[in-house]
This record gives structure tokens, sequence and C-alpha cells, in this order.
């Protein structure tokens, strides 16, 4: 037995616990554009104080997502933050997997129905000690490719996978009528420190252009070693 089919095995027991009734949903989320101010976010002008909890969806069995939402949102956050690890959807190549415990759009409508936001990390690389930091396999196998860079080849499978996955996330924004407050790309990019790192512009370019509304809370981050850009934006 497998530590996740074991946590499954417990599910059942747990959901006896959870709270089902209407009071376990949250207040409506403010919708509108999103700006930052120097302490705090807003959400269509309202200030908006994020307190986010990380909670990976891939390290929860499904049934067990609600359970683990509302006990963040009882410990006082009004955020869920989490990983979207690649290897995690594409485990064969060109087979993606949206179902089940890699059903990422569940998890963020859960979050919307329990009144809380989400902010959504989706690499591609991304860390918490996830095996080759969310890459799949088969595509570090193959000859030519190289992660975290500009490196051409890569980023055709990036591309593919983003286009999969980034549609799902973009039309859950605040900006229509979502939880997705805040988007990351990459992931502690400042300490990649490689020859032609800057891969990460054209990704910030190529996701904004494909999916994320425009408003005053677009941010982007330059580390201080590279012409980089990693971009949090909504």
């Amino acid at each position: 037995m497998t530590r996740r089919e074991f946590h499954r095995s417990l599910a059942a027991g747990a959901l006896v616990g959870i709270e089902t009734s209407s009071a376990a949903a949250g207040p409506k989320l403010s919708g509108g554009a999103v700006g930052v101010r120097p302490q705090c976010f807003t959400v269509g002008g309202q200030p908006v104080f994020l307190a986010s909890a990380e909670m990976h969806y891939a390290r929860i069995p499904h049934e067990l997502w609600r359970d683990r939402i509302l006990r963040a949102k009882r410990a006082g956050m009004n955020c869920i933050a989490t990983y979207v690890h690649w290897n995690f959807h594409e485990r064969q190549e060109g087979v993606f997997d949206f179902h089940g415990d890699a059903d990422i759009e569940r998890y963020i409508d859960l979050c919307q129905e329990l009144g809380v936001y989400f902010f959504a990390r989706v690499g591609p690389f991304v860390s918490g000690e996830w095996e080759a930091g969310g890459y799949p396999g088969w595509l570090l196998g193959k000859p030519g490719t190289e992660v975290r860079t500009a490196n051409n080849a890569t980023r055709l499978y990036v591309r593919r996978w983003f286009e999969q996955l980034i549609p799902r996330i973009a039309r859950r924004q605040v900006t229509r009528g979502g939880p997705v407050i805040l988007v990351q790309l990459e992931n502690e990019y400042p300490y990649v420190n490689r020859p032609g790192s800057c891969g990460i512009s054209r990704l910030a370019d190529s996701t904004r252009a494909r999916a994320w509304d425009r408003g005053a809370g677009e941010r982007l981050q330059r580390p201080r070693s590279e012409n980089t850009e990693v971009v949090q934006n909504t």
C-alpha cells in the first residue's frame, strides 16, 4: 500500500467530521481589479490583507481537500497557495490528467466555495522537495533539453503544458468572478545563476499574453543577478 492509498483509506472516517452545511461556506469573495498598496492588496478598490496557507493539492487525497481548506480557514487563513507539479499531471508524455487528485479546477472551486482566495504557483519549476522540481522524467531524458534556461527544445514542451494548465486557472481569476488573486511563475529564480537563464522573461510574456487579465496589481520582480523576470499578476 502506498502512502497515498493509506491516506485515502483514512479519508472515509475523517469525512464524517467534515462540516457540510451552508455554514461551512465563506462570504462571497470581493471581485474586480487587483491593486497593490504599501500595506495591503486591493480588490475592486477594497483593501484585502492576505494570510496565506501553503497547501499542495497533489499531496492530499481529493476526498480531504474540503476538510484541509476548512482547517486552514479556521486557523485564520484567507488564502490557499499551492505549487502546480507538472510531473503530477503529465506523467506520460502528451497525456494530461486533471481528474481525481489532479483536479486543480475542483480545488480552486472549493476555495471559492469556502470563501478563501487562491494563489497559484505554476512553475514550471517548483520546490517543496518535490521530485525533479516538478519536471517530468520523460522530459529530462530527451537529448538537447535543459531546464530553467532559454532552451528552445524545452520551451516547446513548457508551452504545450501551459496551454493545458493556464486556461483552467485564468478563467477563475478574481477579475472574472473567481478566487485566483495571485499567480507566480518559476520559484526562487534568482538562485539559478546559470548562463542563458533569462528564459523566464519569455515565459512571463507568453503566459501573460495568453491568459492573465492586466490590472494595477501586476508587478514584475527582477532578480538581482540577472535581467530576468518573475511575475505575480492577476
